[in-house]
């Protein structure tokens, strides 16, 4: 069981008593089903989500979180989603593409066809 603290208040649906319990739900598939597992499925690991936390606390302090936030916002895809970004080349190569599309678009409606 985990106690969330939520810095940017976006959740659709928040846990009651902002508590999240990840349960193992592999034995409740039915005997001799298509649905069955195989082996139970390991739990989030308590260090991993840890050092989440205290990351999202330091970046939420500094106001990185903040900054993060708008720039992905600003990329956004057509659909609203923010496209997954695992680095910051990665983010440099989103940027470059999406500034790239733009001037292309806006070359081709400057042009007068007559």
């Amino acid at each position: 069981m985990y106690e969330m603290e939520i810095f940017k208040d976006y959740l659709l649906r928040k846990p009651q008593g902002n508590r999240v319990t990840f349960i193992d739900h592999s034995d409740e598939f039915f005997q001799g089903s298509s649905r069955k597992r195989g082996r139970p499925i390991d739990l989030p690991n308590p260090m991993y989500i840890a050092i989440h936390a205290a990351i999202a606390g330091v970046m939420n302090m500094s106001g990185a979180g903040k900054f993060f936030d708008e720039l992905l916002d600003k990329y956004k895809d057509d659909e609203g989603g923010v496209p997954p970004v695992r680095s910051w080349p990665e983010l440099e190569q989103l940027m470059e593409k999406r500034s790239l599309s733009q001037s292309v678009t806006q070359a081709f409606q400057s042009v007068k066809v007559r």
